[in-house]
């Protein structure tokens, strides 16, 4: 936000030039006045947090960062007016917000192979799939709870199909078997059961996704297909749970076969990533560098969009309606599916040094996001800057998948044959 001045001065081209500012902030208890005043046109962040610092006058220092017309400031203020060809005779509004703390390592959950995928939408449980054919649950703390074996191949993608907070949860896995398969699941006891196998496609199955309610799922595989299954009925869960209870069953257990609900065409290469967001859209990304939506009740297509690069990863923020993706170039993009015209891709994050395997909205947030690559690395991205907040560096190879545990905790899985968590540290 930018307003005429009041007294200001002219900038000149020396290290003494002045600019305008006001303060302004969300943060009741980080208030100071919002009169203009005349600030050092050189400052960049780290000097304007020091001024708002010295204004509140506060026993300990908190980093801020500042917010100009919804974009952070990432340079001096006089390069920013230069670049945006504003006048030095304006006052430049700040919103000021506090720096989130960086995400330090926590908990490691060690696989015998990649880890493919992971999921921490339940409250207190991990679910992960890995290239050793198993999928697995984890406590929080990183103690392994229960095995789920079952796949004749590598396991590719997991989602939960249970959505709340129960000691038995039901969930999903994807494999380069060209199956899914679904279980029943008692985390306090250690028991994992098959429920039920479902076939249909014919190669490796990459990606599933469960809708809002955990009544069906979607998946997206190399053989260009995206299909809808829906989740095994009361009579067929209770079977499942008999069977647990009088002894685990193996990789060789005999499950019901099912077959998809419907089956949706149009994309031209394999399908990477999958989402259900709402009961009435599915949206799915491709290597043939378009994400496409569909109406999940009649399987119409409803959007077709179509980018320059192969896609990874997907991921839905539920509060904008964005849709981040991973690609293969080494870039996160956003796009507008409410789009008909012009540009589909409103922004583009590059600072990745391999492909990106991997995206994912923060829950709760319109604006931070994670992101993971071949390069090893994780970064936490705030999208009103094109400059990642956050490396996090651990793993000892590629970095294969991520996800989050809460609003602050982060997951990832590589192909070190770890999952990696972060957290920040407890002021």
């Amino acid at each position: 936000q930018l307003g005429p001045a009041r007294g200001s001065c002219t900038m000149a081209e020396d290290e003494g030039s002045q600019i305008q500012v006001q303060f302004t902030t969300k943060l009741a208890q980080y208030r100071v006045v919002d009169t203009p005043f005349a600030v050092p046109a050189r400052l960049t962040r780290l000097g304007l947090s020091e001024v708002v610092n010295h204004l509140l006058a506060l026993e300990t220092p908190k980093p801020f960062d500042f917010l100009v017309n919804g974009e952070f400031l990432r340079t001096s203020l006089e390069t920013y007016l230069a670049k945006k060809g504003l006048s030095s005779e304006l006052v430049v509004v700040l919103e000021y917000v506090l720096v989130p703390p960086r995400p330090e390592p926590k908990s490691d959950y060690p696989h015998e192979d990649w880890v493919s995928s992971l999921s921490g939408e339940l409250p207190g449980l991990i679910l992960t799939g890995s290239f050793d054919k198993l999928g697995r649950v984890w406590s929080e703390a990183g103690e392994q709870q229960v095995v789920l074996e079952g796949h004749s191949d590598a396991v590719t993608s997991v989602a939960w199909l249970s959505k709340g907070e129960a000691d038995v949860v039901d969930a999903v896995t994807a494999s380069k078997d060209h199956t899914l398969r679904s279980w029943q699941i008692c985390h306090s006891k250690g028991e994992g059961a098959p429920v039920a196998r479902f076939v249909g496609h014919t190669d490796s199955v990459g990606a599933v996704a469960s809708n809002s309610d955990g009544t069906m799922f979607v998946s997206g595989s190399w053989d260009k297909t995206v299909k809808l299954w829906a989740k095994p009925d009361a009579e067929a869960l209770s079977t499942s749970a008999a069977s647990a209870k009088k002894k685990r069953r193996g990789p060789g257990a005999a499950v019901k076969d099912r077959g998809p609900m419907s089956t949706l065409l149009g994309h031209t290469q394999c399908v990477s990533a999958v989402v259900w967001p709402t009961q009435s859209d599915i949206f799915t990304a491709s290597w043939d560098h378009s994400v496409r939506g569909w109406d999940a009740e009649t399987g119409v297509a409803t959007t077709n969009l179509m980018g320059s690069k192969a896609i990874t990863g997907l991921s839905h923020c539920a509060s904008t309606k964005l849709l981040a993706t991973s690609h293969t170039d080494r870039a996160v993009r956003l796009w507008d599916p409410r789009v008909s015209e012009g540009a589909v891709v409103r922004l583009t994050l590059s600072s990745h040094k391999g492909w990106v395997s991997g995206v994912s909205w923060a829950p709760s947030s319109s604006n931070v996001l994670a992101s993971s690559s071949y390069d090893h690395s994780c970064r936490i991205w705030d999208i009103r800057s094109n400059v990642a907040l956050h490396t996090l560096a651990g793993h000892e190879d590629k970095a294969l998948c991520v996800g989050w545990a809460s609003s602050t905790r982060v997951l990832s899985g590589g192909a070190d044959g770890k999952v990696r968590s972060y957290e920040p540290k407890s002021e």
